[in-house]
Parts: C-alpha cells; sequence; structure tokens
C-alpha cells in the first residue's frame, strides 16, 4: 500500500512536469543550473520538487526519486523547526552539531550521479547523516542493489535507521524486503570500516576534504564515480566529479561551489598517550 500511494505521487508530479515541458514554461531541465539562493516556502515534497524542476536544478527522473522520499521524515522530528520547514531550499539540522544538505544540493548531486547509481550497483554514502542520500540512492539501486552509509555520530545512525524505517522498512529491515541499505558507526577512513578492495559503483561524500582521499579512490571500482567536495575547512569549497577510468587513474572535474563540514581524518576521536 505504501508502495503503490508513494508511486501515485510521484506520477502525478511527473505529470505536472511533462504537461510544463511541453509547454515549454520555466520547467526545462537545465544540467548545470546554478542553485538559487531563495528560501522559497513549500507546504509539501511534491511542491518542493516542482520548484526545484521550475529552477532547473532537477531533471524528471531525478525529480521521480525525490518525489518519493519526503525529507519530514528526516528533518521534522530531529529538528527544533516546523515541519514545513523541511521543504524549504535550505539546510537544516539534525543534531550532534551536523546539519542535513538543501535539497537543492541533494538534487545536484543524485543528476551527477544517477548514471552510476543504477539498478544492481553497489554505493557508499559517506557521512550518511540524516539518511536522506541513503534513502534516494536505495531507490535507484533497487532490490539487487546494495547502499553502505558510514556515520560516524552514533546518534544519527540510529536517527538515519529509524527514519529510513518509518519510511520504507524494506529499505533497511531484511525481514521487511530487500534490506537495500545498511549503516555502520565509524569513520570512513579508518582500517577496518570498509570492506577490502573496489567494490564500490559509485561513492557519495557529505563532507570536504582538501584532497581526494586514497583510501576511498580505492574503494571506488574501475569505471566508477565518486562526488566529493574539495576544499579547506570553513572556507568555500567545490563540488569535484571523480572518475576512476580502466586503468585505475583518475579523472577529476569541478562542478559547482559548495560549503560543507570536513571529513574528519583517521583517529581524530582518540587523544594522544601522555
Amino acid at each position: 500500500l505504501l508502495k503503490l500511494t508513494m508511486n501515485t505521487a510521484a506520477n502525478l508530479l511527473l505529470s505536472r512536469i511533462f504537461t510544463s515541458l511541453r509547454a515549454g514554461t520555466s520547467a526545462t531541465y537545465r544540467q548545470f543550473a546554478v542553485v538559487p539562493n531563495a528560501k522559497s516556502f513549500h507546504n509539501s515534497q511534491v511542491e518542493l520538487v516542482e520548484y526545484l524542476c521550475g529552477s532547473g536544478i532537477c531533471s524528471p527522473d531525478v525529480a521521480k526519486i525525490l518525489s518519493l522520499v519526503d525529507r519530514s521524515y528526516f528533518t521534522s522530528r530531529f529538528s527544533p523547526h516546523s515541519k514545513g520547514a523541511c521543504y524549504l531550499d535550505e539546510q537544516l539540522p539534525i543534531g550532534q552539531g551536523q546539519s542535513m544538505s538543501a535539497p537543492s544540493l541533494h538534487a545536484v548531486a543524485l543528476d551527477l550521479l544517477k548514471g552510476h547509481v543504477v539498478p544492481g550497483a553497489r554505493v557508499l554514502d559517506v557521512g550518511s547523516g540524516s539518511g536522506y542520500m541513503m534513502a534516494c540512492m536505495g531507490l535507484m539501486v533497487g532490490d539487487k542493489g546494495a547502499v553502505l552509509g558510514v556515520e560516524r555520530h552514533r546518534r544519527l545512525v540510529d536517527q538515519a535507521y529509524w527514519a529510513l524505517a518509518a519510511l520504507s522498512p524494506g529499505l533497511i529491515d531484511p525481514s521487511q524486503g530487500p534490506g537495500t541499505c545498511s549503516i555502520v558507526h565509524g569513520n570512513v577512513l579508518e582500517e577496518g570500516v570498509l570492506p577490502q578492495g573496489p567494490v564500490f559503483d559509485a561513492i557519495h561524500v557529505g563532507a570536504a576534504a582538501e584532497q581526494v582521499p586514497d583510501a576511498l579512490v580505492a574503494a571506488l571500482r574501475p569505471g566508477g564515480r565518486m562526488l566529493i567536495p574539495i576544499g579547506r575547512p570553513g572556507a568555500m569549497q567545490v563540488l569535484t566529479v571523480v572518475d576512476k577510468l580502466a586503468d585505475g587513474s583518475i579523472q577529476q572535474q569541478e562542478d559547482r561551489p559548495v560549503r560543507l563540514m570536513p571529513l574528519i581524518p583517521p583517529n581524530a576521536h582518540r587523544v594522544p598517550a601522555m
């Protein structure tokens, strides 16, 4: 019943989008549109996704995924804001000093990764936070795929689990469905957190690094793609597309400026011996 209701909402939204496209209105998709700063208020996930498409941020296939993953499941119960605030195009706090990225950035990230986050793919979500991107990518990879989230805050691991379970129990609970998504607590850069070898077709990194971490390059399969903000902590960074070629070398392409929390170095939580 949940799946039927979600698909009905998605189909209604897509019908509106395609009507606008045929009419030649501002809903025309521009792949590299600049993310606007407007903080327009929206009353529902459907209105939010229509806004993203109308602003040239969101392609129709990503719009369908976003329409199925309501932000209220991942924000309202953990944020001091009202439920309606989750439909603003801005970051929202989720606790532990962390925030959930703006929906426009989620849309951009999914568009840049969609050719690699395909049915059957294995995906890594670094700094999975609220679990929102895990949910989106879990729907994209389908029953035969897998999405692994790594989060260093134990409370956020628990919050993300229950948010995913509330949205669609089968995404996270193997007893209720395919159990496509799983979350582990830890620092992705520390030994033993990730499986050995190049096992991921796509990697989404929700925190900034000054350079592409070797450990994440090693975890990416040839032909795979990583999306990571590159830049200094506290400054503007550049959302960077990292493609791994067949020979193991990488190509980087800058996409747009962003500003995110830093990726924490390994063993940063440990106090040195005196």
